[in-house]
């Protein structure tokens, strides 16, 4: 077990050992290394072994690591294996030292001590391994094993983030977000070309919320969030979900501006429409502003010249009606036409409450098809797509302010079967704004509308 623990850091400190350091070796010992990595192991080994003898780094931690396997001839030991990693480390070799300092730091093998750990990170740093100056800034930053030095650790760091360490450049930027420090996007960058799934995961959460002095691009964000979560960073999922939320809300408010009049935009309950979405490019400006109150209706006399150029005002315009202005004959006179109300057409879909949303299947995909914030728009909006009696929408308070959530009829165990059903069912206008959600996302998002529970 414990040969099979050495031989795993042995491992991980070769992958790195021709290219992450700089180091002083000759030709034969070159030809040593590059014999190992063909897996000519036993020329491998009669190359190496007069080199290590001799003290050849390189040949030395070759050979601890034929020995640490029981390659090439040499038999498992490791006894040997630890003998020869020792020489090349001594010979600060970065990646004989930041292996030796990973055994310390275990207690593998060798009896664990940090400061001993840290001492063996220290000189591989100090010899350019790049892997080696990332854990001597982490130990620095922690106290581990030696007092911690905020200064140091972040001079380290940036020595690694320098030599393309991505690990170090997302820690290095994180410290350089925390300070407010807009370099840290640039080290979140160089991390995310690597495909390091945090950093993706940090640069999506800079586009979502704004930072580091970046607008709000919600498309970007998605993108670095789906790549992270993509290259198995799970954590990234919830942001995606978040992400595909706002979009989703955007989308839902300018999908269909001919069918919904100014007053169903969404609006926030501060009367201006939700930032996020403006800045996401998914608003125009003309529905930045509430819309304006109606002015209440006038009755006109029945007889009117006809080049009359004044207007009716209401009793809130303050100005004075011009000496032009057609006077109107007394109220008294005027017997308008009796006007019936016109009864209200019923909307042809189910109007459910928070009960109903809690009782359905959390797992379950359900498709969003709108959020309008006015109830005679709903019906047009069933009207206009044929979506009679295939509706359920409840009235809830969301990022847009308070709005009808409509949701199709029928739900589905996953999203893929949902997709299908909807190129089947919806017209194409109404599928384009789709938004595929679980009943569990929407359950736990509901927030009711004030003074309802």
């Amino acid at each position: 077990m414990i040969k099979q623990r050495f031989y795993n850091f042995l491992i991980a400190a070769l992958a790195v050992a021709g290219s992450a350091v700089a180091f002083a070796a000759d030709s034969a010992e070159e030809s040593c290394q590059q014999l190992y990595n063909d897996g000519r192991y036993a020329s491998a080994y009669k190359a190496c072994k007069p080199l290590a003898d001799d003290g050849g780094a390189i040949a030395s931690f070759v050979m601890s690591n034929l020995y640490a396997r029981g390659l090439g001839g040499a038999s498992a030991d490791v006894s040997q294996a630890l003998t020869w990693l020792k020489v090349a480390a001594e010979a600060d070799y970065g990646p004989a030292c930041y292996n030796l300092a990973a055994l310390y730091e275990s207690g593998e093998v060798v009896e664990q001590s940090l400061p001993e750990a840290f001492n063996w990170y220290r000189r591989g740093a100090e010899a350019g391994h790049t892997e080696s100056q990332l854990k001597t800034g982490v130990m620095l930053l922690k106290g581990d094993g030696v007092t911690a030095n905020y200064q140091q650790a972040q001079d380290w760091l940036e020595k690694s983030a320098i030599g393309g360490d991505p690990n170090a450049q997302v820690t290095l930027a994180i410290l350089q977000a925390t300070a407010g420090d807009k370099q840290a996007l640039h080290w979140y960058q160089q991390a995310a070309e690597q495909n390091n799934a945090f950093a993706l995961y940090q640069l999506a959460d800079v586009y979502a919320e704004g930072r580091l002095g970046e607008q709000v691009d919600l498309t970007k964000a998605l993108r670095l969030a789906r790549q992270s979560l993509g290259l198995g960073r799970l954590s990234s999922k919830r942001l995606v979900e978040e992400i595909e939320d706002r979009l989703a809300q955007a989308n839902t408010v300018v999908a269909e501006p001919a069918s919904v009049e100014p007053s169903s935009v969404q609006i926030s309950s501060s009367g201006q429409t939700d930032p996020d979405l403006v800045k996401a490019g998914l608003l125009t400006p003309e529905v930045m502003k509430p819309a304006k109150e109606k002015q209440p209706a006038v009755v006109k006399p029945e007889k009117v010249p006809a080049k009359a150029p004044a207007v009716a005002r209401s009793e809130t315009v303050k100005k004075p009606v011009s000496d032009a202005a057609v006077k109107l004959t007394q109220p008294s006179a005027v017997k308008p036409a009796a006007v019936k109300p016109a009864k209200a057409t019923p909307i042809a879909a189910n109007f459910r409450d928070k009960a109903w949303l809690m009782q359905q299947p959390n797992q379950h995909i359900v498709m969003q098809l709108a959020q309008i914030t006015d109830k005679a728009a709903v019906g047009r909006y069933i009207e206009k797509y044929g979506l009679q009696n295939q509706v359920d929408y409840y009235r809830a308070r969301t990022r847009a302010g308070l709005v009808y959530v409509l949701l199709y009829h029928r739900n589905y165990e996953t999203v893929t079967k949902s997709k299908e059903i909807a190129r089947q069912v919806l017209a194409e206008g109404v599928q384009k704004g789709v938004w595929y959600r679980r009943f569990s996302t929407l359950q736990a998002d509901y927030i009711a509308p004030d003074g309802e529970s």
